[in-house]
């Protein structure tokens, strides 16, 4: 098995988002962190894991904490839970090169399920633009435009010469407002639907939720799905080709 993440990388990362964390922690979590941190540069990856699951239990979770964590999971060959902590990680800071980089290095060592599966056209734009921006950014700008629309609207009132120039830009502010909150909508539909990684090696999916039910496909670790619904012992899952079934609970990690 290929083990592509570069030492020095990594390492590298460690130290920078460590510093990032450090003001956002409280400072026994941060302790735990950076004791995590010292576990994994040593190469006790083991032991980085627990420390790192100790800050989780206290209640503190970040992009750093989870891209570090997926780190000392791949190196101790858990490539489940290692793509489970970089999506984790991913989702909290999109589009950070890093986290993307080996997200892709983990999934290039498992047996990829769901890769080739076509996703409907509703699934691809929402997925592209959440990629694009989180729904934090586009709600962000939405409300950037329209204080600029509001303070030209006051300017073309108390400003009568100013109301021919203002018409096109604000034609031009409502299409961008406009915009920004689809794409606000678009993006929380994405990010608000339940997803789950497989961390059992292997999983046969089945039509109902009983263990004597008929096998409707399999699955293998680190395939990402769609959790449509169910608690406890089973949960109905979706692919992005719409196929579905159940699987037990234990056999998943809840994005």
């Amino acid at each position: 098995m290929k083990r592509r993440i570069p030492i020095l990388l990594a390492a590298a990362g460690i130290a920078a988002i460590a510093s990032t964390a450090a003001a956002a922690a409280p400072p026994d979590r941060d302790s735990g962190f950076r004791r995590g941190n010292d576990a994994y540069r040593l190469g006790e990856y083991d032991r980085a894991i627990a420390l790192y699951r100790e800050v989780l239990d206290e209640g503190w979770a970040g992009a750093a904490l989870y891209y570090n964590l997926g780190n000392a999971y791949f190196k101790t060959g858990n490539l489940g839970r290692a793509v489970l902590n970089y999506r984790k990680a991913w989702d909290l800071s999109p589009g950070d090169p890093e986290i993307g980089k080996n997200l892709e290095y983990a999934r290039e060592d498992l047996r990829e399920d769901t890769s080739g599966l076509k996703a409907g056209f509703w699934s691809r734009v929402r997925r592209s633009v959440a990629l694009l921006f989180p729904p934090a950014h586009w709600i962000l700008a939405a409300c950037a435009f329209y204080w600029i629309a509001a303070v030209l609207i006051l300017a073309a009132i108390f400003l009568p010469g100013f109301r021919r120039a203002a018409a096109p830009a604000l034609k031009a502010l409502s299409v961008l407002f406009l915009l920004c909150v689809l794409g606000a909508w678009l993006a929380w539909g994405y990010y608000h639907v339940p997803r789950a990684v497989v961390l059992s090696s292997r999983v046969e999916v089945l039509y109902s939720p009983a263990v004597e039910a008929t096998p409707a496909f399999v699955l293998h670790e680190g395939a990402e799905v769609r959790v449509i619904r169910g608690e406890g012992a089973w949960r109905q899952i979706a692919l992005p080709d719409g196929k579905s079934g159940w699987v037990p609970s234990d056999s998943l990690g809840l994005i």
